[in-house]
Parts: C-alpha cells; structure tokens; sequence
C-alpha cells in the first residue's frame, strides 16, 4: 500500500500513476496556494457578493462547455499536450489577478461585470484541460486495488494542500503578486513528472445516449449529489469570511478541511476495497447534509472550526467510492468521464444559482435538507 508513497519520496517512479501521484501533490500545493482566496480577494476589492458568487458559477460553466472541447482535441495532439495547454489558460488567469489588483477596486460596475466573467472564463478553461485529461489517464492506467489507489490519490494531495492555504494566506495579506509568480511556477513543474512515458491518445470516445443514462441512474444521482457539495464547499469558504472576516480564518479553515481529508482517505480506501461502496456513499451523504443543516446555526468562530473538521472528515465517505466505480466505467470507455462532468454540473450549477437569489445561509439549508431527504430514502438499499 505504501509503496507508491516510497516510490514518490525516492523520486523513483515506476509507472504513470506515480507520475499522476507526483502531479497532483504539486499541482494541488499550487492551486491551495490561491483558489480559496478568489472569492474572498473579489469582496476585500469592493465586489459584491453577487458577483463573488458569479465567478464561481462561470468557473464550472466554463469547465463543463470546454470539457468537450478538450475531449476532441485530446483526438489530435493527446491528453498530456492537454495538460500542459492548461497552464496556458492558467496564466491568463494569474496575470488578470497580478496586474490589475492595484486597479480593480475603482473599476465601474460594468468593468467589474466583465472582470469577474474573464476571471470565470480563463479559470473554467484550465480546469477543463486539467481534470479531464488527468481523469482519463488514471482511469486507464490504474487497474488492481482501485480503493487504495483512490484514497491515495486524495489523501496524498491533501496533505500539501493542507499546508497550502496557511502559506498562502501569509503572503497574499502581503502580496498578492508574489503569490500568483510562486504558483505558476508550481503549476509548470507539475506537469514535467506526467512526460516520462509515452502520450495517449484515444480515437475514439463512447457517445452518451438513452442507454447509458438508463443504466447509470445511481451514478448520476451520485454525481448530482457530488456537484452540489462543491459548490456547498465554495459558498461555506464565503460564508466563514464574511463571519470572521480575514484571509487567514479562510485558510485555516481550508487547512483543517485538507488534512481532515487526508487522514480520513487512506481509511475509505481500504474500505472501498473490502465493503458495499453504495452503502459507504449514502452513508456519507446523510452525515454531510446534517453537516451543512448546522452551518445554517453556525454564530461563531469555534463553530466555525468544527464543522469545518467534520466536512473533511465526511467528504471521502461519499467522493472515493463514487470516484472508484467511475475508474472502472471508463477503464475501457474514457467517454464516460464526460458523462460525469455533465451530472456534476447539473448539481453544482442550480445551487449557485439559488445562492445568487436567496441568503447563503438559507441555500445551503436547502441543499443540505434535499440531500438529506435522498441519502435517508436510500441509505439502507
């Protein structure tokens, strides 16, 4: 089980899931350094909230649209070129931030509009040629112990993103140029470990249709339900700072969410390998709705904490076994991680929305109570 983990410290890959193992953990150091603090850097800059909300709804809009994009183009120059095209669109995105803070707070409300709409667009690009490629790639490659293989790519990950946002946070306080340098030079490093093997390209991609709904209606249910929670987990990132009201407070937040993910994943993966992945995942749906029920009591900062320790906790219940069943679907049909996106979208999409129109507080209640209602019809099925 830990080989992998002794494999990455040698800097002694074996094969292209250690090579993913080693992106990841520097990817996601990367990208902890800055992507909780967006929302945040937004409202500290005099944006409103509605358009602190916006840029994540363009975030994942843009994902989904461009994900089919990615799925074609992997067809001609392959997924790893994917890859690396997304640090591309990730510049874009870092330089908006880097040479236009100073500016930004006096920008009209049509300017900030359009600013906001560009920070979703460039964002949503490259994590359409990030994650569909890389979630291609280990499904294709990873074969036996799915279960340790998945809680090893989440907790390893986890760990450097637990230590991320704390640095971040450090240095964002001070200078937000600095920060957005360090994390494109991360970002490029990253992607150098993915090149020691051959490219992969796939010919041919399974079309979605009628058939492939009518037989996966758990799945989607399970995707819907995972979409919803990262759009929860965004808006819970907004609500913390609007209650305590620094980036730090937002960045420990995010480190105990992290190492609480870490710690937990090992332990799911080797559940998955051994119990009823339907039963793990329902059981980890109800126990993050009551979760989110409680934000919508939270009145202080030790509240605040807790439950942040719990999310963390709970999210590999749910996420891993959802995640391994997905490998084993498109080991031998990659077109079903675009299947995937699509339902994830449907669940993160509608609650953003409704966050634009009620309290946030008051939407979160209502994701967590429907989600609830779901886990609780199903948990014993």
């Amino acid at each position: 089980m830990f080989e992998p983990i002794i494999r990455l410290i040698s800097g002694k890959l074996k094969n292209e899931v250690d090579e993913i193992y080693a992106n990841r953990i520097i990817r996601t150091f990367a990208i902890s350094l800055i992507s909780v603090f967006i929302p945040i850097f937004l409202l500290k800059h005099n944006f409103s909230l509605r358009l602190a909300i916006l840029y994540i709804f363009y975030m994942f809009f843009f994902l989904l649209v461009f994900s089919f994009v990615v799925v074609r183009l992997q067809k001609r120059i392959g997924l790893k070129h994917c890859l690396f095209i997304s640090i591309f669109f990730l510049a874009i995105y870092l330089s908006l931030i880097l040479f236009l803070s100073d500016v930004i707070s006096g920008f009209s409300p049509i300017m900030k509009s359009i600013y906001v709409f560009l920070l979703g667009l460039t964002l949503g690009l490259n994590l359409a040629f990030y994650w569909m490629p890389i979630n291609i790639l280990f499904s294709s490659d990873v074969k036996d112990h799915i279960g340790i293989n998945v809680g090893l790519l989440a907790a390893l990950p986890s760990l450097t993103a637990g230590i991320a946002p704390l640095i971040g946070g450090l240095i964002i306080t001070h200078n937000v140029n600095v920060l957005m340098i360090i994390t494109l030079v991360l970002l490029i490093i990253s992607i150098m470990p993915l090149f020691f093997t051959k490219e992969k390209k796939y010919a041919k991609m399974v079309n979605i249709n009628k058939s492939m709904i009518k037989n996966n209606k758990g799945l989607i249910l399970g995707y819907i339900i995972q979409g919803a929670v990262t759009s929860m987990m965004w808006l819970w990132a907004i609500i913390v700072f609007r209650l305590i009201g620094t980036y730090m407070s937002v960045a420990y937040i995010s480190t105990l969410e992290s190492l609480s993910i870490a710690l937990v994943s090992i332990g799911i993966g080797l559940a998955i390998e051994k119990y009823n992945k339907t039963r793990l995942f329902r059981i980890g749906v109800v126990f993050n709705s009551v979760v989110y029920i409680l934000v919508f009591f939270v009145v202080n900062s030790k509240n605040v904490y807790l439950l942040s320790i719990l999310m963390g906790s709970i999210i590999g219940m749910y996420v891993l076994p959802l995640f391994a069943a997905t490998c084993r679907m498109a080991e031998h049909n990659p077109g079903f991680m675009i299947f995937r996106e699509i339902w994830l979208s449907v669940g993160r999409l509608p609650l953003l929305l409704l966050a634009l129109i009620i309290p946030l507080n008051y939407s979160l209640l209502i994701a967590a109570a429907v989600l609830l209602i779901g886990g609780l019809a199903n948990i014993g099925k």
